[in-house]
């Protein structure tokens, strides 16, 4: 299997696999950006001989697809999308879907709501579409203590502004102030992928009222087992099936997170939510947590039922690429 990316990875453990990943984003200087990327694109094509190209996420498979459309060689490609919004309600990536759907084998939704956006624009591909939710690692939920009251508080995933991580820290901010409990610590877990968002965060954690605890970890390489986590906290607006939220949900660990179908939706509901970038809201919710912590550990209990296992997404992907290669092999 070969891996390919966008640009350079980065986040927990990047190193390890870094050496086996090949990268199509040209240096920061080169100009045509996109058409180098196409091209290399067209170039791994047809350098390799796969049985089935699989490209994640709106961009990737785009430029996969169109190389794909200037290659010679047929092969299966399955596009999987996972964005939290509709990645076609513009006309122009309509317009470029539809030149793209002799290329597409298969498309992989993550959630219902995504499935409903992509069958709104294009009804004609319901045979193509196939559900299968991103899947984790579920670990036997283990009893949780109603006492004491939850103290370490966490933000986990890459430091960029869709996370909204800033109103993360504020809202933590007003909470802790409220409660005026000086051993609750709020921890700022993964890659600082925006340095210059990552330093207005410190910023704002040194100048917020109260000035609260506020660890930085930087990137780790298994959050949830390194780290002694009470509650996970999730401030992004736009995202679809979180995998922090997934993980947190697969170990009990309660969960406080935006209100919206791609977001909380990804554990039916089954936990404290706020409007998106309402930092009272989220104070709200945390105090509701600090509160009633009783209800928070059961209501965790209950997300743990949710939470699709790594296996059955496994199996699911499996069955489908081997059915793809199948009927590719009997069309050749």
């Amino acid at each position: 299997m070969e891996l390919v990316a966008l640009q350079p990875t980065d986040g927990p453990g990047a190193e390890t696999f870094a050496g086996d990943v090949q990268t199509l984003e040209p240096p920061i200087w080169a100009r045509g950006r996109k058409l180098k990327r196409l091209t290399a694109a067209r170039r791994l094509i047809m350098r390799g001989r796969y049985d089935i190209i699989h490209a994640h996420s709106f961009f990737p498979n785009l430029y996969v697809r169109a190389a794909a459309a200037i290659s010679p060689r047929g092969m299966p490609i399955v596009a999987t999308l996972h964005s939290g919004v509709d990645d076609f309600a513009k006309r122009v990536p309509r317009i470029v879907e539809k030149k793209l759907a002799s290329q597409t084998a298969a498309i992989v939704v993550v959630s219902t709501k995504q499935r409903e956006h992509y069958l709104d624009h294009f009804p004609e591909r319901a045979d193509r579409i196939h559900l299968i939710p991103k899947g984790v690692t579920k670990l036997p939920l283990t009893s949780r203590p109603s006492s004491p009251r939850p103290r370490d508080f966490a933000v986990i995933g890459r430091i960029v502004p869709l996370k909204r991580i800033d109103t993360a820290i504020r809202g933590f901010a007003a909470f802790a102030s409220h409660v005026g409990d000086p051993n609750l610590r709020l921890h700022v877990i993964g890659p600082e992928t925006d340095a210059v968002y990552a330093n207005e965060l410190r910023r704002i954690a040194a100048s917020v009222p109260g000035r609260p605890t506020v660890i930085f970890h930087g990137a780790v390489w298994n959050p949830f087992e390194e780290s002694n986590i009470d509650v996970l906290v999730h401030a992004s607006i736009i995202e679809a099936n979180p995998l922090a939220i997934l993980e947190a949900a697969a170990r009990g660990i309660p969960i406080v997170c935006t209100r919206a179908p791609t977001i909380s939706g990804a554990i039916d509901d089954r936990c404290t939510t706020f409007a998106a970038g309402e930092e009272e809201g989220l104070r709200g919710a945390l105090l509701d947590v600090y509160t009633n912590w009783p209800d928070a550990i059961d209501l965790a209990a209950d997300a743990w039922l949710t939470v699709p296992d790594i296996t059955d997404c496994a199996t699911a992907y499996e069955r489908l690429f081997l059915d793809l290669v199948r009927s590719n092999g009997q069309a050749g």
